[in-house]
């Protein structure tokens, strides 16, 4: 369920920011930063706890 949420995000904020860069406005990369912040985390394996 986070994951399918987490991809929509991921889909509109690429929208948002393409439609953006396409319409020459400067703020677009505000769109991919929040992109960034919410994709990458997700994109990275889950952190393992490892024996000492």
């Amino acid at each position: 369920m986070v994951v399918l949420l987490v991809r929509r995000v991921v889909f509109v904020g690429s929208f948002v920011a393409t439609y953006s860069m396409a319409r020459g406005w400067n703020e677009f990369w505000l769109a991919w930063i929040g992109v960034d912040l919410i994709g990458v985390p997700s994109a990275l394996p889950p952190a393992t706890s490892r024996p000492r």
